[in-house]
């Protein structure tokens, strides 16, 4: 291999993971990084308005392209972006937190440089982001190699950000580079072979099995695997809200969405009553049980987790979901689906002049996603509005459920955008969301994406007023914008268009498929209207709720 430099290794090999696009902000500590990334011939340094919203760009890139990278300056770069980074780790997205240091020359004087907190420890940020990343290291001049490769090991097994920290004098010193680059996490054949042994005595034995699918299968990528499986045994499938479109929404076997009894009192009686489910990645929060309405009984279920199985009180240790996908593949029966329907999705609408509804832009969004396109709901009512929709095939799907930080739906859009140019993306978010991060549509036309983003106008917090004690607090209300007028301050390649009607709506999505432009939709309803799942579910997770907490 050919002479390299430290930040060009640890470019290559970000690249070597899919990673084409790097979000962030320059500074003064991360020019050499950003230097590298323009250099190598597959990488691309995409600039965004904060470093906010850089890590929200980077988490949605993640989610499609199955890695994500940010670049930030040291200290107020990277504090700026930590909240996006702790979403991330919260939901297993795996992002690398790149940041550039300033010289290790300066710090080992005990210099006091800008950007730092004036007291000579130039440890902090590193140890604060230790909290929030499954691995964090500072790379040595020595060790370079094997440093990068242990981070970039984690992030690949895990599907958790990492963090790594470069001093600005050391980016362009000589790497001395071996062979050794981290390998996959295997199972161990053993506990494998008695892991699916096991599974597959319980499944022979059962006369009604469900697959319930989590976000784990879209982390790892393994949404085709657990579609072969679902359609060779003729399982019936549910997914978990976190876990939408992690199986084909659309085939003869899919039940639709549990989140405990909130979306159907059916799905939930046929994913409960079940003598086997079968877990890939369950993982139990407040919205993700539906506000713990979820009466699932785990002694049924086998709990295939991404590097473990867990059968009732048997552990089966350093078992990859992958690994038990394969196997299961192999061995189960063919078999055609014994799935009794149950109603799922919204119930199509018509057009007429009669004002907005929740209800009625959702189902119209559930008509109107093609399987081109990729879905992404912002945090919070939008989310909640958007469980209930029953997707196309190939249609792809992401949100921010348990970390529901606002604002992350617009910047997530542009990193989606960027990271599948061949699918459009559809984003729903309300105007308080919207409004913390915003300035984000500037980059999606500076960098010519296109998708097509409906701003629901609803004046104010809509969820928050679902939430607390009194809708009316002024808290709950956001300054008043004029959204489209907004965005074509921009002046790019734009179409925006407002809609108070049902009819004006359905007419602004054709026109918006027709259009190659970034379309922007401003969608007008009342203050207090909310999809019935969010209602529902509000009432289960308000602190007024003590049983709840």
């Amino acid at each position: 291999m050919s002479k390299m430099t430290i930040i060009e290794y640890l470019i290559k090999r970000i690249n070597d993971l899919g990673i084409q696009e790097v979000f962030g902000v320059p500074g003064d500590y991360n020019f050499h990084i950003l230097e590298a990334i323009e250099r190598h011939p597959d990488t691309k340094w995409v600039g965004c308005c904060n470093e906010l919203n850089s890590g929200y760009a980077a988490d949605g890139y993640a989610r499609i392209k199955g890695f994500g990278a940010i670049v930030t300056t040291y200290g107020v770069g990277e504090l700026s972006a930590i909240n996006a980074v702790a979403g991330s780790f919260a939901e297993s997205v795996p992002v690398v937190k790149i940041v550039g240091m300033p010289k290790k020359r300066a710090i080992d004087k005990g210099q006091i440089i800008h950007h730092c907190l004036a007291d000579r420890d130039y440890n902090t940020f590193y140890e604060i982001y230790s909290k929030v990343t499954a691995h964090s290291v500072v790379i040595s001049k020595e060790n370079a190699q094997e440093e990068i490769e242990q981070a970039l090991s984690v992030l690949y097994n895990e599907r958790k950000p990492v963090y790594i920290g470069l001093y600005d004098d050391y980016c362009c010193e000589p790497i001395n580079i071996t062979t050794d680059i981290f390998e996959p996490k295997k199972s161990d054949p053993k506990q494998l072979n008695a892991a699916s042994d096991h599974i597959m005595s319980i499944l022979n034995d059962s006369q009604n099995t469900v697959i319930l699918s989590d976000f784990p299968i879209l982390r790892y990528g393994l949404q085709n695997k657990l579609q072969t499986l679902a359609d060779k045994s003729g399982f019936a499938v549910a997914t978990m809200a976190m876990g939408k479109s992690s199986v084909d929404e659309s085939s003869p076997n899919f039940v639709g969405v549990y989140c405990g009894d909130l979306v159907s009192e059916k799905i939930a009686e046929r994913v409960e009553s079940s003598e086997c489910v079968l877990g890939f990645g369950i993982f139990m929060t407040d919205f993700n049980s539906g506000g713990y309405t979820s009466k699932l009984n785990f002694e049924k279920v086998i709990d295939i987790q991404p590097h473990h199985v867990k059968i009732n009180n048997t552990l089966y240790d350093n078992v990859t979901m992958e690994d038990i996908l394969d196997t299961l593949i192999e061995k189960v029966k063919q078999s055609e689906p014994k799935n009794e329907k149950i109603s799922y999705g919204y119930i199509s609408q018509e057009a007429s002049d009669e004002v907005l509804s929740q209800d009625y832009i959702y189902s119209t969004i559930q008509d109107f996603i093609s399987s081109s396109d990729i879905y992404l709901p912002e945090t919070g009512l939008t989310s909640f509005g958007s469980v209930p929709i029953k997707l196309p095939h190939n249609a792809k799907y992401c949100t921010q459920v348990l970390w529901g930080s606002i604002g992350w739906g617009t910047p997530a859009t542009f990193g989606a955008s960027m990271a599948d140019k061949t699918k459009r993306v559809i984003m729903v978010t309300g105007e308080g969301s919207h409004q913390m991060t915003a300035q984000e549509v500037s980059s999606m036309l500076r960098y010519g994406v296109n998708p097509i983003i409906i701003v629901i106008n609803n004046d104010g917090y809509t969820i928050e007023r679902l939430l607390c004690t009194n809708p009316m607090d002024e808290f709950n209300d956001v300054a008043q914008w004029d959204y489209t007028n907004f965005a074509e301050s921009f002046k790019g390649n734009l179409l925006t268009i407002k809609a108070h009607t049902k009819n004006d709506l359905l007419n602004a999505l054709n026109s918006a498929r027709r259009s190659e432009k970034l379309v922007y939709i401003e969608a007008f309803t009342p203050m207090m209207d909310a999809p019935e799942f969010a209602k529902k579910l509000s009432e289960k997770v308000s602190p007024s709720q003590s049983q709840v907490l």
